[in-house]
């Protein structure tokens, strides 16, 4: 109501305003306006109602008629036509106008014609467009970066009248290139394939669909691929091998390059565990390209460059090794005894405990060796027979206080002693683990954004309180960015410049226990890229087996199982769609993968899919470190979802007969691709409509071979089916015993909805003496509806059995095949191979 009530009160102020200025009455001509002055009369006639796509319509407008004079000028216009058409008028301010529809669909075609004072009412013809023959349909043109992959959509093709969409099958083929260029379709019978540009220049792609025996027009797509971005090159110089400790060192990054026109900025860091333990060297300068460097120990320093023109980072590394000044007198060594890895100094009962002294610190280089001392523990704890004094480990037999002393030694003297409480109680605190993301997952980020960072992920194994602290490491060069909320879980700041920020977050839980050691470099550290420009990513979402209405997925379970561990509870694996969104980002961005179960039966209920691709919403498709328990809820949780953040592959199994629509939309923070989205069936196994393949592996009996059976591979098969065996799982020439038939793979048919032909069956071989032959099934053989028969691939290799490697060489010219009669491209292949072990 508010928006219609907008919209009166707007009509009735400007009728008023036009009162006020003497306008918009229904009285007599006053020489200024047209008062009662006739319309001229717009009249149109077409040569044709309904045409196929592709015909020429001539449309006649020469009977309008003005009010006005004597003379008219014509405006023909589309008003109306199907998603996707381009096509135009040809004359369209002639008096007789022509037009060639694109697609099938509606249009609606209309005329305005002027005389020498006013217009006419627009009048219109509608056109109805069929399409005998189904129609491609491609974009005309697509600019692109030389070197990154473009991806060529015939989605918007259309079968012929009557037809469906799925039974579209697409034939591109790369018809110009560059010279020099070596690029190729990655596959042309995709929808959407790929290709690389490699060189700079233009490309053009035609398209042919077809449906079953029925054939489209080609259509060309133009690809101008032009040159990218010339990413700078980051050069931090040769490596220093004589460099002095307390001598200060220039290095220098001057030789980076950059593409003309564009300014470097420079950023150097020492590499993780860069610096020698206990060094507190700093690099002086270090947003330029040459600062300097003072070691304070001897060792090896190891350094990188960043170099960034503002749309691309580049990376170099130096190293340089320090040694300690000549006649230097010893330096005393430094003994430091840290928490064990992912522990505090607290532990349970009966545990192992480690202490490390490996961040022990010497300035001259020297090689340390340690000793430990176990200064006092509980009363009745046994030394002797529990504490290792070469490694300073014991197991906590009771409870209490340990007193651990480390002393190190560089051959020379002996450090100064410290020592370590370690306490063992019921309940011991572990440290929490920090993990910095960007709020959203957003990988690029634009100029001016206010970006949030989030600590949620971050986890503390006992469940306690964490306290958070934020450290921004960085900023681009004339940036004025500053963290607001810096002790939070989400804090936020301005991309102000563009160029990397760094940031690192420890938490802290509620006993003081830090995420990091305080020794080593682990906290968690984040990097954010802020861009000026930004190439949108592309998705390509395929499935593993299009599961269409002739041919859908049989309900019911696959014979595995996903086990919990030792636990012996287990959950049982489904037959499954198997979604995969073939995600790229021009730009190397990481992608965020959003994926909608948009449709779905009435009481669906979905179960564990094939190959474990199940989604918990974090990011990844991997299962929880956890507990059997936890395991089974997180499962329990993932499949009641239907909304997942996973990365690019995910499965769904049904349970429920009918429709399955998944949709895909990608984004990498700055731009979106999608959502793309496709629909997949389902059915009882009962009520499969056609000519139901299944793989049976290998025969039980003897005369058959065992380890050809492929493990993953399901049951249900589809039509074209073409089975290669590959080294993975191969024929092993060991397990063939010559002038014998053995099985090779088993089989079965079984018939609904018709009777069903084999023709064309053969099993041939290029060499002679070898045998190929099917088991159960003949050529002519009519598969009865309701009838199922079950078929081998047998194999018969010469007496005396020939070596591997001439055993491997006639497998490749070996098949078994047929086709239905009764169906188009439903065909039957298999190739095998035989390992030359």
């Amino acid at each position: 109501m508010k928006f219609l009530s907008r919209h009166v009160l707007w009509g009735l102020g400007f009728s008023m305003l036009l009162a006020a200025c003497g306008g918009g009455g229904g009285g007599g001509d006053d020489g200024g306006g047209t008062g009662n002055l006739n319309r001229p009369t717009a009249r149109v006639t077409a040569s044709a109602a309904s045409v196929s796509a592709g015909d020429t319509v001539t449309l006649d407008g020469s009977t309008s008629t003005p009010a006005n004079g004597s003379t008219l000028s014509y405006q023909w216009n589309v008003t109306q036509r199907p998603a996707g058409s381009v096509a135009v008028l040809s004359t369209a301010t002639s008096a007789a106008a022509s037009f060639t529809p694109d697609l099938p669909g509606n249009y609606t075609l209309g005329l305005v014609v002027t005389d020498s004072v006013t217009s006419s009412n627009e009048v219109s013809v509608k056109l109805e467009v069929r399409n005998p023959n189904p129609v491609a349909v491609v974009l005309p043109e697509l600019a692109q970066l030389v070197n990154t992959t473009v991806q060529l959509d015939g989605t918007a093709s259309q079968p012929p009248a009557g037809g469906r969409a799925a039974d579209l099958r697409f034939n591109w083929t790369l018809v110009e290139k560059p010279d020099g260029s070596e690029a190729a379709l990655d596959n042309p019978h995709l929808s959407q394939p790929r290709f690389l540009p490699d060189v700079v220049g233009l490309y053009r792609a035609t398209l042919v669909v077809t449906h079953g025996s029925k054939s489209s027009q080609p259509v060309t797509i133009k690809i101008n691929a032009n040159q990218m971005h010339t990413a700078p090159v980051a050069k931090a110089g040769s490596n220093i091998d004589n460099a002095v400790r307390g001598q200060r060192v220039q290095l220098d990054g001057s030789a980076s390059t950059h593409a003309a026109g564009s300014t470097l900025q420079y950023r150097w860091f020492f590499a993780p565990a860069g610096r020698p333990w206990g060094s507190q060297a700093v690099i002086e300068s270090s947003n330029t390209a040459r600062p300097t460097l003072t070691p304070d120990f001897a060792g090896t320093y190891r350094l990188t460059l960043v170099v960034y023109d503002g749309t691309t980072t580049a990376f170099s590394e130096v190293q340089i090794k320090v040694k300690k000044p000549d006649g230097a007198s010893n330096t005393k060594p430094v003994a430091v005894i840290s928490r064990p890895f992912g522990k505090s100094f607290e532990a349970e009962l009966g545990t192992s405990i480690i202490p490390i002294g490996a961040y022990s610190q010497d300035k001259d280089e020297d090689t340390l060796t340690r000793e430990w001392t176990l200064m006092s523990a509980p009363a009745g704890f046994d030394a002797a027979t529990k504490f290792n004094p070469t490694w300073g480990n014991f197991t906590g037999t009771h409870y209490g206080s340990y007193v651990v002393q480390l002393r190190v030694n560089d051959g020379k003297e002996w450090s100064e002693p410290v020592t370590q409480v370690f306490t063992v109680l019921n309940g011991a605190n572990r440290p929490p683990v920090a993990k910095a993301a960007v709020m959203g997952g957003a990988s690029a980020i634009g100029v001016g954004t206010t970006v949030t960072l989030t600590g949620e992920a971050s986890t503390d194994p006992d469940n306690n309180r964490m306290s958070y602290a934020w450290t921004l490491l960085d900023k681009p060069d004339g940036s004025t960015a500053k963290l607001s909320n810096a002790a939070a879980m989400n804090p936020s700041f301005v991309a102000d410049k563009p160029g990397p920020y760094s940031f690192s977050l420890v938490v802290t839980d509620e006993h003081g226990t830090p995420s990091s050691d305080g020794v080593s470099t682990l906290d968690t550290q984040l990097s954010v890229n802020v861009k000026t420009r930004n190439n949108a990513p592309i998705a390509r979402l395929a499935v593993d087996a299009f599961y269409t209405q002739e041919q859908p997925l049989v309900i019911g379970k696959t014979g595995r199982q996903l086990r919990f561990g030792d636990s012996p509870d287990a959950a049982e694996i489904w037959n499954s769609f198997l979604f995969n969104g073939n995600g790229y980002d021009p730009d190397g961005d990481m992608l965020t993968y959003l994926w909608t179960l948009s449709r779905e039966p009435a009481g669906s209920k979905l179960q564990v899919p094939e190959n474990n691709y199940m989604c918990g919403n974090t990011g990844s498709s991997q299962w929880p470190g956890a507990t059997v328990s936890t395991f089974a809820n997180w499962i329990q949780k993932s499949l009641a979802l239907r909304q997942w953040t996973c990365l690019d592959r995910i499965g769904i199994a049904p349970t429920v007969a009918g429709a399955y629509e998944v949709q895909l939309a990608i984004s990498d923070g700055m731009a979106f691709a999608g959502p793309f989205a496709m629909t997949l069936h389902a059915v009882e196994r009962q009520n499969y409509p056609s000519l139901l393949l299944e793989y049976l592996g290998p025969a039980t009996n003897s005369g058959s071979l065992s380890e050809h059976a492929h493990p993953n591979r399901l049951p249900q098969q589809l039509f074209p089916y073409a089975s290669v065996q590959g080294s993975s799982f191969p024929i092993w020439s060991h397990e063939l015993t010559g002038g014998v038939p053995m099985v090779i793979q088993r089989y079965r048919l079984t018939a609904s909805g018709g009777d069903y032909t084999i023709a064309d069956l053969a099993a041939t071989s290029a060499q002679s003496g070898y045998a190929l032959s099917f088991q159960g099934l003949s050529n002519s053989r009519v598969i009865r509806k309701g009838e199922t028969v079950e078929f081998s691939l047998v194999m018969q290799v010469p007496s005396p059995v020939p070596a591997a490697a001439d055993l491997n060489k006639a497998s490749e010219g070996m098949q078994w095949s047929f086709r239905i009669a009764e169906k188009s491209g439903w065909t039957f292949s298999h190739k095998p191979y035989i390992f030359p072990n």
